[in-house]
């Protein structure tokens, strides 16, 4: 199959702006059916990929994914082959978690050498490698143009209409208006910037808070503590990104702060990991997850995240927290610490 479609053309126009017609999704989940929901709403064509032939076949009859129950998905195309979602393709929605997107990067390699835009919504850090997502399509397939879009919506709100700002980053300017333009709507608004280092890395980083942030409150309820914990996340994300070359800005903007907000509640699924740590203990919630299948980026993540603060040289106390509970050990001075702190 190598090579197939190495010949394929992204570029439509003799400006070189890309006229987004098709766009292929890789990962049914909530993500990735929300972002088709918007696609589909811009009367964009859209075709779904996933690794299950039962959730491809489940959309293919109801129109939804079962990822997210309600969200009509009305006209989309699924495809059981990455090739062919890969055909003809204007954008690539890379819709998986975090510790998947080498695996999926190392599929789309053997299909071909040449790639549409990558528009990234993975908030997570590889456990091995401490890479970010973007890094590792990098280090993987090469050169290719990444957009990551993220900031305070709940998949499960697409269809209520409720006022959200998202960040949309890349490197290369060019693409920011289109991809922009593609989601934008009478409710959602996408602010842009060219910091995909920083974006990237508040995703990551949030995800792994927000469980320590879950533990904080168990052990001390009240919600007078989140806005203080919440602040000390930022200053975390500030002080890590600040050592490998982030904008200090990007920690204060929806992609930081304001994605930190919104995760800090029991909706969320990391926030709800850390308060089950300490209502359930280590080892029941370790099994249950195993047995649900249930995919929570901050437990995947945390040891990644906590690597990569020590190869920066910089602390990083509620990454701390998580870790010591996620192995085991006696977090109580840690968490006790930070609570005479903040």
């Amino acid at each position: 199959m190598k090579n197939k479609i190495d010949s394929l053309k992204f570029l439509n126009n003799k400006k070189g702006e890309r006229n987004m017609k098709k766009i292929s999704v890789v990962g049914a989940g909530k993500m990735g059916a929300a972002m088709s929901y918007l696609l589909l709403k811009k009367r964009k064509r859209v075709e779904i990929w996933d690794r299950s032939p039962e959730i491809l076949q489940g959309i293919q009859k109801n129109q939804e994914s079962p990822h997210l129950p309600g969200i009509k998905l009305s006209g989309i195309e699924t495809e059981a082959k990455l090739e062919a979602i890969l055909q003809d393709a204007d954008l690539l929605l890379l819709a998986v978690p975090s510790f998947a997107i080498r695996e999926i990067c190392q599929n789309l390699a053997k299909i071909t050498k040449v790639f549409p835009p990558f528009l990234m919504i993975s908030k997570g850090i590889e456990r091995d490698t401490s890479l970010l997502p973007f890094q590792v399509v990098g280090e993987v397939l090469g050169e290719v143009s990444i957009l990551h879009i993220t900031g305070v919506g709940y998949a499960q709100e697409v269809d209520k209409g409720i006022q959200v700002t998202e960040v949309l980053a890349s490197r290369k300017s060019s693409l920011l208006k289109e991809v922009k333009e593609l989601f934008e709507n009478e409710w959602l608004t996408i602010e842009t910037t060219d910091d995909l280092l920083g974006t990237q890395l508040a995703g990551a980083l949030k995800n792994t808070m927000v469980i320590g942030i879950g533990i904080l409150e168990t052990l001390k309820p009240g919600l007078e503590l989140r806005e203080k914990l919440i602040a000390q996340g930022v200053r975390e994300m500030v002080r890590l990104g600040k050592a490998m070359g982030a904008k200090k800005e990007t920690f204060f903007d929806p992609a930081g702060k304001g994605d930190l907000e919104i995760s800090a509640d029991p909706r969320s699924r990391n926030y709800t990991l850390g308060k089950r740590l300490v209502q359930e203990g280590l080892e029941k919630v370790k099994k249950s997850l195993q047995t649900q299948g249930i995919t929570v980026e901050g437990f995947y993540t945390a040891t990644a995240v906590r690597n990569l603060a020590k190869s920066f040289q910089v602390e990083l106390p509620l990454v701390e927290l998580v870790n010591e509970l996620l192995e085991g050990r006696n977090f109580q001075k840690i968490a006790q610490g930070l609570l005479s702190q903040i």
